[in-house]
């Protein structure tokens, strides 16, 4: 399960605060400093597209005596600052899974192989800002703020269909094999065309996320200095903060 850190009262409260928000205002968009940008992981991960969206759930590890299959985690007692692997493998080049140009289509990674790529076009700057800086500026939000029960040894993802949405993004085959040295999450990026938004892909049995996926579109993006900050709301989500998980553990209530 995910923790925050320890801080004084006031500042622990304001970082519940912005995780509240984080996680619910995504029904129709969000809002950072004064700038409104829209946000659709509630849809996805409704499965409001025409793939699947259900995280696969990787077990804890086997009692002695009981069969292996699959594949299995071990937790510490401790508990430690989160550790983020990030992947950017669908923002290179040679995988081609962004629009270069303005004009044309390309997948946008929910079903639909035909987005516009009109206002989607990723630039080299762009995209060396997006690797470089804000990516790595938005992880880091969250990994100086958030406790997890470390996993030992490294982090095998787990195979995900192929008529899902996590299934669309690039796992390199090592990170299935000989796993994620390192690491309590995985990050998969994208810049697909049509909005922002993540998931989980990969969940233990108690629902803390170990796998993600993050499509962070140019055109929702890149509003001056808030890319990072957008990032980081997207980031969250795939980190388990959203409404379905909040009202799982009746953490909401309505108010008349």
């Amino acid at each position: 399960m995910l923790q925050f850190s320890r801080a004084p009262s006031q500042c622990a409260r304001l970082l519940v605060v912005m995780a509240v928000v984080a996680a619910v205002c995504c029904g129709g968009g969000c809002r950072a400093a004064s700038l409104a940008y829209p946000c659709t992981s509630d849809a996805v991960v409704r499965g409001n597209g025409r793939l699947k969206s259900a995280a696969v759930v990787v077990k804890s590890v086997p009692a002695p005596g009981e069969a292996q299959s699959g594949e299995y985690v071990v937790l510490t007692g401790r508990w430690a600052p989160i550790r983020i692997a990030v992947s950017t493998e669908d923002l290179k080049d040679t995988n081609r899974k962004y629009c270069r140009f303005s004009s044309g289509s390309k997948p946008n990674l929910l079903g639909d192989n035909s987005a516009d790529c009109r206002n989607d076009a990723l630039s080299s700057q762009q995209r060396n800002a997006l690797v470089g800086g804000v990516v790595p500026a938005a992880v880091k939000l969250h990994a100086e703020r958030l406790l997890v029960r470390p996993l030992e040894g490294p982090l095998k993802v787990p195979a995900f269909a192929a008529d899902s949405v996590c299934g669309q993004f690039t796992v390199p085959t090592a990170h299935r094999t000989k796993g994620v040295d390192s690491a309590d999450m995985v990050l998969y990026f994208a810049a697909a065309p049509g909005g922002v938004w993540a998931l989980p892909c990969a969940t233990l049995e108690d629902g803390r996320p170990i796998v993600g996926a993050v499509n962070l579109a140019p055109a929702n993006l890149f509003h001056g200095r808030l890319a990072t900050r957008i990032a980081a709301h997207e980031i969250a989500h795939a980190l388990g903060f959203s409404y379905q998980q909040m009202a799982a553990h009746r953490m909401v209530r309505n108010v008349t």
